[in-house]
């Protein structure tokens, strides 16, 4: 068997070259494909994963951005599903905001109430003070109307007492005058 060594050296070294440029090729492929599934997977997974963070911080003022909203994968309904639970958090808060508000004028009134509630018991606490002092001056006032009634009774048997004595008296009198 006769062969050309420069023959098979020259096709040893093409061989190689293949191997190289295509072993090159290959990782110019996957480096390109690295940095193709970094920017459709883990960059717009980056930013979702930013936003949650915001979110779990109840920062729900920025929307998912609309491009990745409109994507045609499971990434863009997981977008369209964050910005629905955005929306969903806004209106929530918005109802509490709501709700407080109603509270607190709630709580402004009742406070208001319970003051001229206040107000009113101490009013009638000094009304009540005042009927006190007045029917214990009324009751004093009584007092003394019965014991002045009792006097005039008392003045007024011994004027009686006093009348029938005379009277007795009077027909003693008038007996011893007609007899003489």
């Amino acid at each position: 068997v006769d062969y050309d060594v420069e023959d098979a050296y020259n096709a040893l070294l093409a061989f190689r070259q293949f191997l190289v440029i295509l072993i090159g090729s290959l990782v110019v492929g996957v480096i390109v494909l690295g940095v193709w599934t970094s920017n459709k997977i883990f960059r717009p997974m980056d930013k979702l994963v930013e936003i949650s963070e915001e979110i779990s911080n109840l920062n729900i003022v920025h929307d998912i951005p609309q491009d990745l909203r409109n994507r045609k994968d499971e990434i863009g309904q997981l977008c369209v599903s964050f910005q629905s639970m955005v929306e969903k958090l806004r209106g929530f808060v918005e109802n509490v905001s709501q709700s407080s508000e109603k509270v607190s004028l709630f709580a402004d009134d009742m406070s208001q109430i319970s003051n001229q509630v206040t107000c009113a018991t101490e009013h009638i606490a000094v009304s009540s003070s005042d009927v006190t002092e007045r029917t214990k001056e009324q009751m004093d006032e009584i007092k003394n109307t019965v014991t002045s009634v009792q006097n005039i009774a008392k003045g007024i048997e011994e004027l009686a007492y006093n009348t029938n004595s005379i009277t007795i008296f009077s027909k003693e009198v008038i007996e011893k005058s007609n007899k003489g």
